[in-house]
């Protein structure tokens, strides 16, 4: 997989507030998102918002990653979701 087709985000999750990272390609330093702790829903609502923005930018869509799906049955089944490894 190319570098230039990858999305790159961080996600730092606790009880009240969850921030997520995403590294844009015509930025330097990292766009920071803050998300209230627990809303999937609004997590997903953010990534997508990132994933239009990089495709705009670079005229590519971003390969899905795991993390995606795994938010997205997440979301779809109503429940929350531990997520570990890669």
């Amino acid at each position: 997989m190319a570098p230039e087709n990858i999305l790159y985000g961080a996600l730092e999750l606790s009880k009240n507030r969850w921030i997520l990272s995403v590294q844009f390609p015509d930025h330097q330093q990292p766009s920071l998102y803050p998300i209230t702790g627990g809303d999937a829903e609004g997590l997903m609502v953010k990534l997508d918002a990132a994933r239009d923005r990089w495709a705009k930018l670079t005229g590519k869509s971003p390969v899905r990653g795991w993390l995606r799906r795994v938010l997205a049955g997440a979301v779809a089944q109503g429940t929350g979701h531990r997520v570990s490894g890669g």
